[in-house]
């Protein structure tokens, strides 16, 4: 008895030690991280990281952390951290049962992602709210908002929003105790997941999939959808969920009568839960194995893993299961019955032993606590100084960062000037040499414009961070370019400058141009730096070709001094030259090599240089391409023309507070034929008043200004009381001279809609303008509506909203939110069925009908119940064009009508 008792306190001992260390551990270093931590955004991050670490164990402590990080979040302006923060603080409210301080931080997350349209945020919130009215049984409501996201998924086509909305329906159904209806919603949520790469969300829909087939007894289905959950799970490693999962697993081939497979999962999460310190699963795993031993008769196993699971929770089933091996050694397993009697002779022995070992682990814990608690004090005070240190090594990285933000911004904003006046220069009238030399202008700023990259851009490479475009181009074109741009190099120096195309190669591709200039340029300048005499070429051939794409094989060769064996090892390395000497001699700052060598592999190819000392070099690369439909350049060219002067009908506020660049901005964009106005502001402060009285459709907004810089002036716009809400919302782009890493992250998080960085390319600006104003001009199909001048009083002719007050409960928050929800979307859906209709796109003519009945449904408004529905249940097969233009005149009539009553609504 005293060898059972020891051996418990030891197993206990162990427990009590470690059934929280790895949670515990991660909260300690999460903690120590937030100290030490210089970047406010993750400080931030991390604040809601360790609140979640601390939600199922502290709930008043994870509160606090949850409001650190929000308030943090809100001195940055961060709405990232804002709406996660809102979230963290609604969803332990909800575990505490505070419902209303739970909708209260959802709601909060929702006016932040609809400051800045983000369409999937407010979705999600709206699914968490339905969520939480689901557990307050209040489904009538957990329904609306679970509609009104799925609405927004089909909007915006997101299939994971739409997934999820159906999981929704699905999880309200279950509550409501119809679960055939849930499990129907299930399967139509799994099946549009399932065509995603979102595997967190994937995962958790498969498995709340299958605990519905459980609750339904279709146990083998449900196996098949845990083990897809599992794998998921795995794919993003994450071992709470998976340790979930296989103790379902396990449950289930358990209820089917398969032992075997059921402990086999069940150890997996077992081990799973301990290693990721989930100690209600951890008590569970164990008494859960041990019962499914004792139901397999195994009762020696069942034995051994009660104890462990009597050591963390009590003894009492012990003794139940003693009797049950008495039992089983009397139906003759004498095996056990002999190791058993064994034991006990054993036993008086040993006792002295047990003793022994206890008193000597006593004293090895005592000596181990005074030694970790020595330990940690010296671990405390190298902390601290670490904590000093990298304090001051954070305030040195901050002074360098300064310093190339501020640098780069003084170069490139004269630069930006010199590149806007060639421009301008080229489209004037000049003759042949005139030309040349606005080349050499051009290609020499372009030369410096690369330099300033090439420093300030390399740790973003290095990382995987830059992003590439994809638009239409002439590989010939930018080849012949370069050659044009080294002639000037070529002074003194007896070279050729060769370009040899094969015939074969597609004179359009798709791609990034810039970047591909870049790499070109960089290995031509490289070989032309180096060689005396003889020649550089360019070399492209087609290597390979694919359905809609072609791999070609570029070659930059020159007959210079070569490079050393030893050398070529490193030649791509950061700040590496063959010799000390060669900067002095031939310039450079040994960084064209490594720039190029990261863009290639960015673009999944890889680069070789192949050379013999004093006869030259080869540098060669091969990287699939996208193909276009466009096949010469001459349409390219045409198409780049029509793509640069579509904008029309416009008033565009630029704010900079350089005269020059301002003045080169007006030149370049405004547009008398097209309607295009500029107006000019030289500050954020300017801007907004001026945005105030005069109507502007889009600002290209500089950042770093007196008086107002640019993200205090959008932060300002975003936030005002006393602009309209058309106003608060304008598109804004960013205009930054800087290229550091985070530059455009932050301009985004501070309101702005896109970031372009100076010099600043007319096309790919253009294009940005198009893409913003024809989204705003989406959004704001609303206004078209309303400012029609057909009113009909103030009594409701045509909307009966009895209904919807009884939804609602007369609440006029609630009322007034739905109405609004109906203005702002049924116009668009209009707009859309119009479209359709013209295109006669018939089966979604049928689907965008059905939404909009749907919403008219709700506002009481039947009198074009018959025209709706026509259009909803149209015969494809017997269409009557007349018809359906006749019943879309009256539709569109009557929502004009509607919206008009809608508007007058006193809530």
């Amino acid at each position: 008895m005293l060898k059972k008792i020891i051996y418990i306190w030891l197993i206990a001992l162990f427990f009590s030690n470690s059934g929280n260390a790895q949670n515990t551990e991660k909260i300690y270093d999460l903690k120590y991280k937030i100290q030490i931590e210089n970047n406010v955004n993750k400080k931030a991050e991390q604040l809601i990281q360790l609140s979640k670490l601390l939600s199922d164990y502290d709930y008043e402590e994870a509160l606090n952390f949850a409001y650190e990080g929000l308030t943090l979040s809100k001195s940055l302006h961060y709405n990232k951290g804002k709406v996660a923060s809102y979230y963290q603080i609604a969803y332990i409210e909800k575990r505490e049962q505070n419902y209303k301080k739970a909708i209260d931080a959802v709601n909060f997350a929702i006016e932040i992602s609809a400051s800045y349209g983000d369409q999937k945020g407010i979705a999600n919130a709206n699914l968490m709210l339905g969520d939480i009215h689901i557990d307050m049984k209040d489904f009538d409501e957990a329904k609306i908002y679970i509609q009104y996201a799925n609405d927004i998924g089909q909007k915006i086509k997101s299939k994971t929003i739409i997934a999820k909305s159906n999981a929704g329906y699905g999880k309200l159904s279950a509550a409501q105790g119809k679960n055939y209806l849930a499990v129907q919603y299930y399967e139509i949520a799994a099946e549009e997941i399932s065509t995603t790469y979102q595997y967190e969300e994937i995962g958790q829909i498969y498995y709340d999939y299958a605990k519905i087939q459980l609750a339904n007894n279709t146990i083998e289905d449900a196996i098949k959808n845990f083990i897809i959950s599992l794998k998921n799970f795995e794919q993003i490693e994450n071992k709470e969920m998976q340790a979930y999962v296989c103790f379902d697993i396990g449950m289930a081939y358990q209820q089917i009568g398969n032992p075997q497979e059921a402990i086999v999962f069940m150890k997996n999460s077992l081990g799973l839960a301990q290693e990721t310190g989930i100690e209600l699963l951890i008590k569970k795993g164990y008494q859960t194995i041990a019962d499914t031993y004792e139901k397999n008769n195994q009762y020696k196993e069942a034995y051994e893993y009660l104890k462990y699971f009597s050591a963390i929770k009590d003894t009492k089933q012990i003794s139940e299961l003693e009797s049950q091996l008495e039992l089983a050694d009397k139906n003759k397993k004498l095996e056990l019955l002999t190791k058993e009697n064994d034991f006990h002779k054993k036993e008086s022995d040993t006792r002295r032993l047990y003793i022994i070992i206890s008193i000597i682990v006593s004293v090895i814990i005592f000596s181990l606590s005074i030694f970790l608690f020595i330990s940690l004090r010296q671990r405390d005070k190298i902390n601290s100084q670490l904590i000093i240190a990298t304090d001051r090594a954070n305030q040195s990285k901050k002074e360098k960062e300064d310093f190339f933000a501020y640098t780069s911004h003084e170069i490139r904003t004269p630069l930006n000037a010199v590149v806007g006046m060639a421009k301008l220069l080229g489209e004037t009238n000049l003759d042949d040499n005139q030309q040349k030399y606005l080349k050499t202008i051009t290609g020499s700023a372009q030369n410096i414009l690369f330099l300033v990259n090439d420093v300030l851009n390399l740790s973003k490479m290095e990382k995987g961070g830059i992003e590439f475009e994809e638009i239409e181009f002439s590989l010939h074109e930018i080849i012949s370019q370069i050659i044009d741009s080294l002639e000037f190099k070529k002074f003194e120096k007896k070279v050729k400058l060769i370009q040899n195309i094969d015939e074969n190669v597609p004179k359009v591709l798709i791609g990034d141009p810039i970047r591909f200039n870049q790499i070109l340029l960089n290995l031509a300048d490289n070989a032309l730096k180096f060689t005396k005499e003889g020649e550089v070429s360019i070399s492209v051939r087609l290597e390979g070709k694919g359905s809609d794409k072609v791999k070609l094989h570029f070659a930059i060769e020159d007959s210079g001094i070569g490079i050393q064996n030893d050398k070529l090892q490193t030649i791509f390395d950061s700040y590496q030259q063959e010799h000390v000497s060669t900067t002095r001699q031939y310039g450079g700052t040994g960084l064209g090599l490594a720039i190029c060598k990261l863009l290639v592999e960015n673009m999944g190819g890889k680069i070789h240089v192949e050379s013999t000392p004093g006869k030259g070099s080869k540098f060669h690369f091969s990287i699939w391409m996208k193909s276009s439909e466009i096949k010469n350049i001459e349409e390219l060219k045409q198409k780049q023309i029509e793509d640069a002067n579509n904008l029309e009908n416009l008033n565009i506020l630029v704010v900079d507070d350089n005269q020059l660049n301002r003045e080169i901005f007006y030149d370049l964009v405004e547009d008398k034929k097209n309607n295009v106005k500029l107006l000019l502001a030289e500050n954020g402060k300017k801007a907004i008043e001026m945005l105030e009285n005069q109507e502007i459709d889009l600002i290209l907004m500089d950042i770093q200004m007196p008086v107002m810089n640019g993200y205090e002036a959008t932060i300002a716009i975003r936030n005002s009381n006393s602009l309209t809400l058309q106003k608060k919302n304008i598109p804004i782009i960013a205009m930054t001279a800087h290229v550091l890493e985070g530059v455009a992250e932050k301009c985004i998080e501070s309101g702005m809609n896109d970031a372009i960085s100076k010099p600043v390319n007319l096309n790919i600006l253009t294009q940005k303008i198009k893409s913003l104003i024809k989204s705003e001009k989406k959004e704001n199909a609303i206004e078209t509506f309303q400012n029609l001048e057909q009113k009909n009083g103030n009594k409701h002719h045509h909307i009966n909203l009895e209904n919807l007050k009884g939804i609602t409960r007369n609440k006029p928050d609630k009322l007034k939110k739905y109405i609004d929800l109906f203005i702002k979307n049924v116009p668009v859906d209009l707009d859309k069925l119009k479209q359709e209709i013209k295109e006669q796109n018939w089966s979604e003519t049928k689907k965008t009908a059905h939404k909009i009945k749907g919403n008219l449904n709700y506002m009481g408004a039947d009198k074009i119940s018959n025209e709706i529905i026509y259009l909803e249940g149209l015969d494809i097969e017997n269409i009557d064009k007349n018809e359906i233009i006749s019943k879309l005149d009256v539709v569109e009539k009557e929502i004009i009508l509607i919206l008009d009553e809608l508007s007058e609504v006193k809530f």
